[in-house]
């Protein structure tokens, strides 16, 4: 578990961005334009006894997320959700 996560918005975070190597020597590598950010649902506070199960707070599967109540789909005609930076109104979105 990291102590201090990076946070965006009060919220933790993950991004998966997409690399393919075509050569080892010499490296090869191209980084697929379009990536994957996945946010939680609840504010980040640090772990206590309290808090420790809040799983909306501390994991970003998206799978998760989309069970909490505080969850928004989608909006946007290409499949992005409309964010708001001050909290996490989606859980997942292109990058």
């Amino acid at each position: 578990y990291i102590a201090d996560p990076a946070l965006i918005g009060g919220t933790k975070f993950d991004m998966r961005v997409y690399v393919l190597l075509t050569s080892l020597k010499p490296l090869k590598a191209y980084v697929m334009k379009e990536g994957l950010a996945r946010f939680c649902t609840a504010q980040y506070t640090p772990p206590t006894k309290e808090n420790i199960s809040n799983a909306y707070m501390h994991l970003t599967n998206y799978h998760l997320n989309v069970t909490n109540e505080t969850f928004q789909q989608p909006d946007n005609k290409d499949g992005q959700a409309v964010v708001d930076v001050g909290g996490s109104s989606a859980s997942k979105r292109s990058i």
